[in-house]
């Protein structure tokens, strides 16, 4: 029997209740880890392959943007030659490529947006891991059951590492700044 099917039930599951439950705990952890690591995997996949989809995005845009220059550039020159049915065709071509710009524009933000969310429920995925993993320790304490793959090492493959670095450092630094002003309210 497979305990999770999706990765948002990975997600929203309790794993202590599930493991505590069932009818052999130590079986139902083991098979829970498994899965977990497959529920990461695929979660890291997922998370590259958008982050991969939004890197292209801006690369097409990117060259794209050159052919707008050059469609401008051939317009002026045809209109200089007193060619205006040319440089209509010059800023039509120009019009079709901001077309696409702006299209590939929309593709690139829907890309990161996804590859965001994804990097979340990575997160969230890695964190129910390590909780069934504390919950495996519990149950056989004599177990040599290590982290697979931490979340920063999955963070550092899908992003700029200084981008991962700085946000999380951000992050903890407000958090610590909150706590130490509640510590001084006290």
């Amino acid at each position: 029997m497979s305990f999770f099917s999706r990765l948002t039930d990975i997600v929203t599951c309790n794993v202590n209740d599930l493991i505590r439950q069932a009818s052999d705990p130590k079986v139902a952890a083991q098979q829970i880890l498994r899965e977990l690591e497959e529920g990461v995997a695929g979660a890291r996949r997922s998370a590259r392959t958008a982050a991969s989809a939004a890197e292209r995005c801006d690369c097409e845009i990117r060259q794209n943007q050159s052919q707008i220059v050059y469609w401008n550039s051939q317009a002026k020159s045809d209109l200089a030659e007193g060619n205006e049915s040319g440089a209509r065709i010059s800023l039509m071509r120009k019009k079709e490529v901001e077309d696409l710009i702006a299209a590939l524009q929309r593709e690139e933000q829907a890309a990161k947006s996804t590859k965001d969310h994804l990097q979340t429920v990575l997160r969230a995925v890695e964190a129910r891991l390590a909780e069934a993993k504390r919950i495996y320790r519990e149950l056989v304490p004599d177990s040599s059951v290590e982290p697979h793959t931490s979340t920063a090492q999955i963070e550092h493959s899908l992003l700029n590492p200084s981008e991962v670095d700085t946000h999380r450092e951000q992050q903890i630094d407000e958090e610590l700044e909150r706590l130490r002003r509640e510590l001084s309210a006290e």
